[in-house]
């Protein structure tokens, strides 16, 4: 089925992907390397260890040889930041300095309408704006000013994160967005109000969601506002921290604080630091330690370390000196085992977190901290050993077997081994025994919550690609070896794989159109159809030569019509079959006369009708 184009000129697609930079387009949620011709990276569609994700800059294409997926810019865009095919091609001409037609399809969404991601965006954007005015210039923004100096937040780190202030109204911000146009339907769908049933009544009441709180955006790889996070000034009114409601468009497990201005410094040194807070991050990051980011307010997810893969092979869990923050640690190991993550902590003493570490002992005073991390592993068994001595018998028991279970989260025998060997040594207990106890101990489930290891579904690499030569001669096809002449040659009910068919048959629309031919144009024309854009990136990013690619296209071109008359005539032996059971005469005599044609035209390797 090919992409709604909706109302959008084929010329302004094309002019759209011709003034953007695909591999500045990737860049910017993956960390990409030069290799050869074109450049690969970690697949941000699938979990994998080896880089199979490629994007060409000659081409303007990615592929990933791992999960199948590929396509253009617009492609890639529409996938990673779910937006649908409109969307994509607005955000690229955007950038792209491209004007588009005017459409009112994502401006103000009635009630009862589904808002889209540029107008959620839009008002983010609003809410934001305000909330930054009331912190800088409001008489109601003086006590949060007071309280952000009494942190040591800097001016330009307030700017930077773009740090607001929601005075305690109950319809302050409503008020205003609504006299911006934004509807209280919108205002719902982006979490910035909160409906509440007035129980005598019987009416829908809305109220501010955000109120007497310090305003933290929550933004997206782009830097784009998708949720706000807010803490109160005075710690005995409500919860400390609230965060916008979960969306089409912001999921916590999904979003880390801070990764879009960390991003480039992690992908520097190759390691992120994940802290806990809010006030962490910008408290390292104003004092030089840039790599950081931090969840809001959820424990680690899967998806949060397979964001960070895509920049840096290392993790380092920095987290508060005290009981939550070594259960904070714990929960993780369910996460990171196996996860192709180096996971490291660092221990902060007790009662420090990060923003006040760095604050009492300065940057170079937390660098000389963070270089001490040990692997998360070994922080874990360490832990418990250190509960484990003191105990009674009973209790050391059951420590042990805490302890073997954790050790069953790694694959790593050699690892495995070594802890074991350091477990027998702490506590005196053989190392056979502990090893026959381990062989005995189930792992230990994850709580309920943490996400199972996921598994990647097959896609368009994995399944069937057709027969051989259908595969090559649209190989040739893609590659644009193939002259007008032969391409008007292949027919298009010769093949049998969809995909295969279905860009045959637009190489000859697209033939019929224009009355030319190049690659380029072909490509782009496919990149619309879903059925096919994924096998013309697979295709198009392959290593293939040809020495002799005329040749090579005629015996693929023979191998396809000999096929293709073999399936016709099988298909008419047996309908001839079934009419002489039913004694048809006459359909008998046409069945072979048909089946006589075919078989000439098979000894002589034609479609062509022959002379009888």
């Amino acid at each position: 089925m090919a992409f709604p184009r909706k109302g959008i000129p084929p010329e302004i697609l094309q002019h759209i992907r011709e003034r953007i930079d695909i591999v500045e387009i990737v860049s910017r949620y993956v960390s990409l390397k030069k290799a050869g011709q074109h450049f690969k990276g970690l697949c941000p569609f699938h979990t994998e260890k080896t880089p199979s994700f490629t994007v060409s800059p000659s081409r303007q294409l990615f592929h990933c040889f791992g999960c199948g997926q590929g396509g253009d810019a617009i492609a890639f865009v529409m996938r990673h930041e779910r937006m649908d095919f409109l969307e994509a091609v607005r955000e690229l001409a955007q950038l792209a300095q491209v004007a588009l037609p005017e459409s009112q399809e994502l401006q103000n969404v009635p009630a009862g309408h589904e808002i889209g991601r540029e107008r959620y965006v839009q008002v983010l954007d609003l809410a934001q704006t305000w909330f930054c005015q009331q912190l800088e210039t409001s008489s109601n923004g003086h006590t949060a000013r007071r309280y952000l100096e009494s942190r040591a937040i800097t001016p330009e780190s307030i700017r930077a994160y773009g740090l607001g202030f929601a005075p305690g109204g109950w319809h302050d911000l409503s008020r205003y967005l609504q006299r911006q146009g934004v509807t209280a339907a919108e205002l719902e769908q982006c979490g910035l109000i909160v409906k509440k049933a007035d129980g005598s009544r019987g009416e829908v009441q809305f109220y501010d969601r955000f109120r007497s709180r310090l305003i933290f955006p929550i933004t997206d790889l782009r830097g784009r506002v998708i949720a706000f996070g807010g803490r109160v000034l005075d710690d005995a009114s409500g919860p400390k921290y609230l965060n916008s409601p979960e969306t089409a468009f912001f999921q916590k497990g999904r979003c880390l604080f801070g990764l879009d201005r960390a991003r480039e410094a992690i992908i520097e040194v190759d390691c992120a630091l994940l802290v806990e807070g809010y006030f962490d991050v910008i408290g390292l990051s104003q004092a030089g330690i840039r790599h950081v980011c931090a969840p809001l307010g959820t424990a680690v997810t899967e998806e949060h370390l397979s964001l960070l893969r895509r920049f840096a092979s290392k993790v380092v869990f920095v987290f508060d000196g005290d009981a939550a923050g070594l259960r904070a640690v714990m929960r993780t190991l369910d996460v990171v085992a196996n996860s192709g993550v180096t996971a490291q902590v660092v221990s902060l003493p007790e009662g420090e977190d990060p923003d006040s570490y760095v604050r009492n002992y300065g940057s170079e005073g937390f660098r000389r901290l963070a270089s001490q991390s040990i692997p998360l592993l070994e922080f874990a068994v360490r832990t418990c050993l250190a509960a484990t001595k003191p105990r009674s018998i009973e209790e050391r028991v059951k420590s042990v077997d805490e302890i073997l279970r954790i050790l069953h989260k790694t694959r790593n025998p050699i690892e495995r081994d070594e802890y074991i060997k350091v477990v027998s040594e702490c506590l005196g207990i053989r190392y056979d025994l502990l090893m026959t106890r381990w062989a005995t101990l189930t792992p230990s489930r994850p709580r309920a919550g943490t996400p199972s290891p996921r598994r990647d579904k097959a896609t368009a690499s994995d399944r069937a690609s057709g027969p051989r030569e259908e595969e090559a001669l649209v190989q040739l096809l893609v590659s644009g070896v193939l002259q007008p002449e032969q391409i008007r040659q292949l027919p298009v009910d010769a093949f049998t794989f969809p995909p295969f068919r279905r860009m045959v048959e637009l190489a000859h629309r697209l033939l019929v159109r224009r009355g030319e031919w190049t690659a380029s144009e072909f490509q782009a024309e496919a990149m619309n159809d879903a059925e096919c854009r994924s096998y013309i990136s697979r295709l198009a990013l392959a290593d293939f030569t040809w020495d002799d690619p005329e040749s090579y296209f005629q015996g693929c071109f023979t191998r396809l019509i000999a096929n293709h008359l073999q399936r016709r005539l099988s298909i008419l032996i047996d309908e001839l079959r079934v009419a002489e059971k039913k004694r048809h005469q006459q359909e008998v005599e046409r069945l072979l006369r048909e089946i006589e044609a075919v078989r000439k035209q098979k000894a002589a390797g034609s479609l062509v009708p022959t002379a009888s």
